[in-house]
């Protein structure tokens, strides 16, 4: 009201309201939102992780990283997420696809879960583990490595249902599985 007409409505990600009643909307294809004019989409999620903020944490994990061999490929778990459900299967065919790869460069895994990565898909994943890992788990203690492996990872394997942590991980310019 005090604005006399001149404040602009804006969302980002997925409007739960008439589209039309947004100025604007800023989107990722995930949310599958019409070609509207008051719609703006981007290809990946918006972030606001700085290179500082990355380096800082990159330079804290390096510490405790040095003596794996390299190169060390981040595996970024998401979880269960509408149609997308990590099962047990799942994270067994994972972890076995992730042990494979880290094998076959002679590298190191650097694995770190989220809130939503069901317990069984992670357990079940690190059980395939052979290869030189290091597995963050969501809630356990210590610092979360997610910022220092984004800064410090030689390549990516990131589940698919997290467009923010595929983004993320793409901005980064690196390998991304």
């Amino acid at each position: 009201q005090r604005s006399v007409g001149d404040c602009q409505l804006v969302h980002i990600g997925r409007p739960w309201s008439a589209l039309a009643s947004w100025d604007l909307i800023v989107t990722t294809p995930q949310y599958f939102l019409p070609q509207l004019a008051n719609i703006h989409h981007n290809t990946l999620p918006l972030h606001r992780m700085s290179s500082e903020e990355l380096s800082a944490a990159g330079v804290a994990l390096q510490r405790q990283l040095h003596s794996m061999p390299r190169p060390w490929i981040a595996v970024l778990l998401g979880g269960d997420s509408g149609q997308f459900v990590f099962t047990a299967n799942k994270g067994d065919r994972l972890g076995r696809l992730c042990n494979e790869l880290a094998v076959a460069a002679g590298g190191s895994l650097l694995l770190t879960d989220s809130p939503r990565t069901p317990r069984a898909a992670g357990d079940a994943l690190q059980a395939r583990l052979t290869a030189t890992h290091r597995y963050h788990r969501w809630g356990t203690a210590g610092d979360n490595p997610y910022r220092g492996l984004l800064a410090l990872a030689d390549a990516f394997v990131v589940t698919g249902e997290s467009m923010s942590m595929l983004g993320e991980a793409c901005s980064m310019g690196k390998p991304l599985f």
